[in-house]
């Protein structure tokens, strides 16, 4: 697959820091004896909590499919192309530098449902942001009852659990959120800001038009993707045997995906998903640095197995072509990784998209 997003030194730039960071923090992590060790750990995993994680991964990122697909196809799902797109996005997100694997899922829209750069946008940064509010809502609520209550820790349970309700009570009245989107694009059209009006509602129409029940199973799928991976994350550390309960787990899982998120990255996001994971085992559970790891680096081989054989099926098994619904923005096929249309993500049109060869 072939994604041009920007000229040869941006991208070894991009790599040389991620490899920076990736380095850095193996070598903080990673004491220069202990790399046997480590490695004689991972190597003795029980193969059938392995498996159990695998699975785990694998309903987690099936879920995610069809949560896009009921975002960009609300009329015809579940959306084999919405599939097809979520997995190669997922893939790529995990391997390329510095997150510039996410802006995939802006192209592959764009190429796929002729979708506007600004809506896709939309797409991404939304379904982002809800994961963060139910991530940290979770986390915050997990870390208030596990870290103890004695000194400087114990003085934070209050202000997580406060957080945590703060977060999850941004994400649960979804509708209405979606609703005050809709009013906020009445009210720009409404004082005649022309300009203002259509970038709002390009940003928002992945969201805006979708019904009612959408939302509320856009709500439950982020809960299965989430659950998925929670599961798969423990199962990991069951097979290594660090010895972490669920409540460190979840602590755990909830600071390392927050650590993936950030932009600045390293080379397949190694680096500070392990690092916030081992700190924050520590701190929830008192786990020591070497079982904590083996289970952080389990738990992402795990999820790029899974990510990277998802996506290899999707790119190897062609798409059958097909002609678009009636009603779509057209009946004619299209290029991308579904080979058919589908209705529209955006609004804007005339663009020429950038190309992807599979």
């Amino acid at each position: 697959m072939t994604l041009r997003f920007s000229g040869f030194p941006t991208k070894l730039a991009a790599f040389l820091a991620a490899a920076v960071i990736t380095v850095g923090c193996v070598l903080l992590l990673v004491p220069a004896n202990s790399f046997t060790s480590l490695w004689t750990v991972l190597a003795a995993a029980d193969p059938l909590s392995g498996a159990l994680a695998v699975m785990c991964s694998l309903v987690a990122n099936l879920a995610r499919g069809w949560r896009l697909s009921v975002v960009v196809a609300p009329d015809r799902r579940p959306d084999r192309t919405a599939f097809r797109i979520s997995a190669v996005h997922i893939f790529l997100s995990q391997v390329m530098p510095m997150r510039t694997g996410e802006l995939s899922l802006v192209v592959l829209l764009r190429r796929a449902y002729g979708s506007s750069i600004l809506s896709a946008t939309g797409v991404l940064v939304g379904l982002r942001l809800f994961e963060l509010c139910l991530v940290c809502g979770f986390g915050g609520f997990a870390a208030a009852l596990v870290l103890p209550a004695e000194g400087t820790l114990g003085a934070l349970r209050w202000p997580l659990a406060a957080g945590g309700g703060s977060f999850l009570g941004v994400l649960m009245p979804m509708p209405w959120l979606v609703g005050l989107g809709r009013r906020v694009g009445h009210l720009l059209e409404g004082i005649a800001c022309g300009r203002p009006a259509r970038f709002w509602q390009q940003v928002t129409e992945g969201f805006v038009r979708m019904s009612g029940s959408a939302l509320i199973q856009l709500q439950g799928l982020m809960l299965v993707i989430w659950a998925g991976l929670f599961c798969a994350a423990y199962f990991s550390t069951v097979a290594v045997g660090a010895g972490m309960g669920v409540g460190a787990v979840a602590v755990a899982v909830a600071a390392a995906s927050i650590a993936f998120a950030l932009p600045l990255n390293g080379l397949g996001q190694v680096g500070p998903f392990e690092a916030a994971f081992v700190l924050a085992a520590g701190a929830a559970g008192g786990i020591a640095r070497e079982p904590a790891l083996a289970a952080a680096l389990l738990i992402h081989l795990v999820g790029f197995l899974v990510a990277g054989g998802l996506a290899l099926v999707v790119v190897a098994i062609p798409s059958r072509g097909g002609r678009g619904k009636p009603g779509s923005h057209t009946g004619k096929k299209r290029g991308g990784l579904g080979g058919r249309s589908g209705p529209p993500v955006g609004g804007l049109r005339g663009a020429k998209a950038p190309r992807i060869v599979l």
